[in-house]
């Protein structure tokens, strides 16, 4: 069972993953400012999706949930705690 953080977190990467899919969601805007704004935040979350595929994610359309390890995870956090900052106004 998920913290109400972890998974804030994991929405969050889901939503994001959708973002780089090119499926329409109402966040698209919004991620598409922060990586606008923060190159450094859409590099990281390529960082985490080549980490994902290297623990055997092939299935863009199935959650990553079973290829998480302690690296992806705290990589997720950061991604996470970074939007959360920038979709605040602080843009770290």
């Amino acid at each position: 069972m998920y913290s109400e953080l972890g998974l804030r977190v994991k929405q969050t990467i889901d939503k994001i993953i959708i973002y780089f899919m090119d499926i329409d969601q109402e966040m698209n805007p919004k991620i598409d400012d922060w990586f606008n704004h923060g190159w450094d935040a859409a590099t990281k979350v390529v960082k985490l999706l080549v980490l994902f595929w290297g623990n055997g994610w092939r299935d863009l359309n199935s959650s990553v949930s079973n290829f998480e390890d302690e690296e992806t995870d705290n990589l997720s956090l950061e991604i996470y705690e970074r939007a959360m900052s920038h979709f605040k106004g602080k843009k770290a």
